[in-house]
Parts: structure tokens; sequence; C-alpha cells
């Protein structure tokens, strides 16, 4: 299987940024004066790698590098690293994490820059009959990270919008204003929601769930439920007749007394006349691009970024239902129709089989766990997997060669942030990636 070569987090063509941090973030020890800081650029070719200064980024300072090669604690052997002319190579390279620690001196002796870089090198490998590198396998996973950060953003989203509508209609009288500030537009019955809606689209309409008016069961209702005059209006005070008003198209869902404060009106809606339906549509994507040791200098070459195009519905369900539903923790939202592509990784991604469950924890606040899976291909190599997210415990996802994914190829535990991840494979290897060089 052939594709392109750039990687989120691997031995070939990494920078290493003197006077960055530690494995464990730390920031290196340097001295307070020191002010010059270099990369050191790692080029791998078959079993040698291939290690150099950029000596354009030691802004002319003279310098004597120190370099060492240790590995990550959890693996037993060393590396021997060996200087050749302006360069220094490790042949052969070894499967596992690894790591360089740099220390760069002047003349004199004074410290100058420190720093260190970690690897992940592996042989290729064969997964589901086709041989992947390490590099193409990290980069699937990175793609993963991308489609739970979206699942969440989506279910959060949903979540947020489904939650602001029941405070304003269901727990009391109607809350215009704060019905009002749930979306930017209107138009015949649509409403449209987000602070970013070039990106993450949120839409929801209303149904009438009996008749009333001039509306029958299943009619979306196409007036605003936000505005006032929709149920009340020619609202007027006179000191001989009163109040007085006329009746709007909405009035039909009104349940109980309408009562007033001067000329403002204050009732509420019968929770069961009318149902809620509600759908996200997402574009999110991640920029991509491919490093190349060219001399003594990195090219960074833009390429086309992973989308990931998220969908999360909700059917239509009484507004008594919703609420109902949310508290016993059984509301839920679909996701199939999502869809991901990677272009550099030549991957694309089919959702089916989703549920995100909506439900309020012991304290009151909004939660969701839910699960989906995935037909996955890259060229002629298919693979499958599900994904378990989740607002309160870990999110994973297992990776499998078949359909029922019984031939299972390990699991991948994200972090919290879902910036990096651990991938534990069957036979127990465990190999870090993420969407940032760690």
């Amino acid at each position: 299987m052939s594709r392109s070569s750039a990687h989120l987090s691997v031995l070939a063509s990494l920078p290493l940024v003197l006077g960055a941090c530690a494995w464990d973030n730390t920031p290196a020890a340097t001295n307070p004066a020191a002010q010059v800081q270099a990369r050191l650029l790692v080029d791998e070719s078959s079993d040698t790698a291939v290690i150099r200064l950029d000596s354009a980024a030691l802004g002319g300072v003279d310098v004597q590098a120190e370099l060492s090669v240790a590995t990550h604690p959890w693996w037993p052997d060393s590396i021997t690293l060996r200087k050749v002319a302006d360069h220094w190579i490790v042949t052969p390279v070894p499967d596992g994490p690894w790591q360089i620690d740099a220390t760069l001196r002047d003349r004199s002796g004074k410290v100058r820059a420190t720093g260190t870089k970690a690897f992940m090198h592996a042989s290729p490998f064969t997964l589901c009959g086709h041989e992947l590198t390490l590099g193409e396998w990290v980069g699937l996973l990175g793609g993963n990270l991308v489609i739970v950060a979206g699942v969440d953003e989506g279910a959060r989203r949903g979540k947020d919008v489904v939650k602001e509508i029941l405070a304003a209609m269901v727990l009391g009288s109607v809350d215009f204003d704060r019905l009002s500030n749930l979306h930017l537009t209107f138009s015949n019955g649509v409403y449209r929601y987000g602070t970013d809606p070039e990106r993450i689209d949120t839409r929801f309409a209303f149904v009438a769930a009996q008749a009333f008016g001039t509306y029958v069961a299943g009619d979306t209702v196409r007036e605003n439920i936000a505005e006032i005059s929709s149920f009340v209006k020619n609202v007027d005070v006179s000191l001989t007749d009163g109040v007085t008003w006329d009746r709007g198209s909405l009035f039909g869902l009104v349940r109980g007394s309408v009562d007033f404060d001067g000329r403002t009106p204050s009732f509420s809606i019968d929770p069961g006349r009318v149902s809620l339906t509600l759908a996200t549509q997402a574009l999110i994507t991640r920029s991509r691009s491919q490093d190349r040791v060219v001399g003594d200098s990195v090219v960074i070459t833009p390429l086309p970024p992973d989308s990931l195009r998220f969908r999360v519905s909700l059917m239509p369900a009484t507004l008594r239902s919703v609420q109902s539903s949310l508290d016993s923790g059984t509301l839920s939202f679909g996701i199939d129709g999502t869809t991901f592509t990677s272009h550099v990784e030549g991957v694309t991604h089919l959702f089916h089989h989703s549920l995100v469950r909506l439900y309020n924890d012991s304290a009151g606040a909004a939660q969701f766990v839910g699960s989906y899976q995935v037909n996955a291909s890259a060229g002629d190599f298919k693979y499958y997997h599900r994904g378990v997210i989740s607002s309160t415990s870990e999110q994973s996802t297992l990776f499998a060669c078949d359909e029922a994914l019984h031939d299972t190829l390990g699991i991948a535990h994200h972090a919290k942030d879902l910036t990096h991840g651990e991938f534990v494979t069957a036979s127990g290897l465990v190999i870090p990636y993420g969407l940032v060089e760690f």
C-alpha cells in the first residue's frame, strides 16, 4: 500500500527545538542568559537515522553539540549514537519509543541551549493483510482523534440547544428573550443557531404533535415561537376596558390562562402539543503538512486538510417526552450519515449503528455517552472500528479487520483533552500518537 509519508509523530523528518520541553513537559534546564535556539533535523532512510543540526537557526553562534540517545523509561535497551563529519547516525534504528537529548555549548563551555525530542519507531508491519509503516498507522490514529473530537462537539452542541429550549419553554412560562437568543435566523419554521454557522450549523424546528388552529398533527410550525405576537397580539390597556388582546396563530399551544404585567403577557405552552426536531451539521478540519529535510533545513509543504462532516439528529418528540427522556437518561441522538475524509492518508469513514445518549447527572449537569461504528477504507486496505464517547469517562476506539469486530487490532485510548493517546495492540505493544508532536 502506498501513501504519503506525512506523519503526526514519527521518526522521519521531525525537528527538535532546543530549549523546548522535556518528555514530561517540564521545561529543560537552560542558562538564563541563553538566547540561541536551534533545531535538530532527523532524516530516516532504511535502517539508518541521519541526524544533523539546523545551522540556519544558530544565528552564527559557534557551538559544540553534545548529543546522547536515551530510550523512553519503559524500553530497556540503549541506542548508540555515532558522529560522522557534520552529522550523527544511528544504525540500525530499533523499534520502540526512544528520544534524543542535546546540549549546545559555546567555546567557553557555557550552555547556550538544551532540549529533548521523543520518537516512536517501528518496522513496517502487517495489518489486515496490508503492510503499513508506523507513520501511516499513527496518521490513521490521529484522524480518529479528529473524529472523536467532532462527535463530542456535536453531542455537546445538541445537548446545549435542547436544554436551552426546554428551559425556555417547559420549566415555566415561556421565556421569549431566551428563545430569541437561541437562533440567528428564522425562515418558514426552521431556526438556525450558532456562533460559527459556516463551520457548525445547528438547525431545529417545532412540529405540531396534535391538531390546533390551522395545523394538523405532523405539520412544521411555520410561525416563530420566539415571538410573543405569534400567541398574543394587539395588546391594549385602557381605563375602561382594562387589558384587551387578540389570539395569535399559535394560541392553540397555550396551556392555562394568560397573565399580564402591563402590556406584557405571560403564559406557558402545553409541552404535549408540540414536538421538537433538531439536526447539527459540522465541518471540522485538521491542517496537514509534510516536512522534508533539504540540506540542513526543513521544507514544509501544505497538504489538503482532513475533514469531518458531522451530523447529529433528534427525531421529532414532544417537549414533554424530551424533558422526561433527558431526566431519565434515555434521550438519544443519532449520528449516522457522518463522514470523515483524509486526502493525506487516503482514508474515508462511513458511520452506522450510532447512538449518543444525553442525560443529567446527580448534580443536574448535562452529560452524554454514546458509541458508533465505522467502515473505513484506505485504498484497498479496509478496516473497522467502534468508538465510545463520554463526557465523564475514558473515550476509546476499538480497531478490527472485520465488520463483526472479532479480529481486533487493538484499542486506542484517547487523552481527555483529545490531543494525544496510546494505542495498545492486541499483542501488547504501546504506540503513542497525537495531533501535536510529543
